[in-house]
């Protein structure tokens, strides 16, 4: 299957009533500020390896996963004071197609920043 046929086919996934855009990182104002830049800092290295991505996209069956990747039709949710049984009931609507994986955000954080400070760059 090739990659545009894959995007497309995670596009279907979308509720066509919300404008989503590709690579755009919004922010989501109800979360915490480490729970956004561990989103942005995803993102960004999502972009460097030309991975598309839309962020609060809102599922056709309900559902609005922190970040959707195109690519491999993947939920990224990025946890920063979510318990698990408050993952595992936000995840419970998400299309069966979905793989979702989980990131924590002070964990993403700290890597982004190591890099960073190793290398002059994130990624």
């Amino acid at each position: 299957m090739n990659l545009q046929y894959k995007r497309n086919e995670t596009k279907r996934l979308l509720d066509i009533a919300f404008n989503s855009k590709e690579g755009v990182v919004k922010i989501n104002k109800h979360n915490c500020f480490r729970h956004e830049l561990a989103k942005f800092l995803l993102c960004w290295e999502a972009n460097l390896n030309d991975v598309e991505f839309i962020t609060e996209a809102v599922l056709s069956g309900g559902g609005r996963p922190d970040v959707l990747i195109l690519d491999s039709c993947e939920a990224w949710e990025v946890l920063d004071s979510e318990t698990d049984e408050m993952f595992k009931k936000k995840i419970e609507g998400y299309p069966f197609e979905l793989k979702v994986l989980k990131f924590d955000a002070e964990k993403v954080i700290k890597q982004g920043l190591k890099t960073f400070l190793n290398e002059g760059k994130v990624s």
